[in-house]
């Protein structure tokens, strides 16, 4: 579990490479559905629907039609003075700040984008994962997100990735919960074990940096 977080890094760099790829070949009378995916990249549930359920969209052509947004801020607060603290510690920080860079290739600021985004959410984001379909959060249901994408999809073209989806009735709001989130209140022994770990590993990646630099 502890590699999840690294994982999703990578997984991100994929996304964002063949989304600009398939953005390309865009048939031209379609109309893109925003998806909007608001995590923190410690939290084993958000990293667990990123690797297990988001990938669906790039093993067929849905990502052809969908914008993807992603937004790692989740559960951390503003202190002021352009300060934060996050719900899992100082490595749940780091690791959103990287993330936010790999996403916009621009490293000022970017975190205090991604919290005024989340904070304006209507309704107001609940836990993360959060996940928006056009402008409408999916709750407890958003494992189901590629059967709302098809269902908002108003182009023209045939889609492998709707034909093979069930697309049941979506009750509107919330759905009795089915399973755990990551909640603004409360900390898992999980992901205290997966900071634990993350906090470890840089302190790895610091000392390797410093024999490195005390060599050459």
């Amino acid at each position: 579990m502890a590699c999840r977080p690294v994982t999703t890094l990578f997984l991100m760099f994929f996304f964002l490479f063949t989304s600009s790829s398939a953005s390309r070949i865009l048939p031209s009378n379609s109309q893109k559905v925003s998806l909007g995916l608001y995590y923190e990249s410690l939290c084993p549930y958000s990293a667990n629907f990123i690797v297990n359920y988001l990938a669906q969209l790039f093993e067929t052509d849905l990502i052809s039609v969908v914008d993807l947004k992603l937004v790692p801020w989740g559960n951390a607060k503003l202190r002021g003075n352009d300060t934060f603290d996050c719900q899992h510690g100082p490595s749940e920080c780091l690791l959103n700040t990287v993330e936010a860079c790999a996403i916009h290739a621009w490293p000022e600021l970017l975190e205090l984008q991604y919290a005024a985004e989340t904070n304006s959410l209507e309704p107001p984001h609940e836990y993360v994962p959060w996940v928006v379909v056009n402008g409408e959060p999916l709750y407890e249901d958003y494992e189901n997100f590629v059967s709302y994408i098809c269902k908002a999809y108003k182009g023209t073209a045939v889609l492998e990735g709707c034909s093979s989806v069930s697309l049941h009735t979506i009750q509107k709001g919330k759905t009795n919960p089915i399973h755990p989130d990551c909640f603004e209140t409360g900390m898992l022994a999980l992901t205290a074990r997966i900071t634990s770990a993350i906090t470890s590993w840089m302190q790895q990646m610091n000392m390797v940096a410093s024999l490195f630099l005390s060599i050459y």
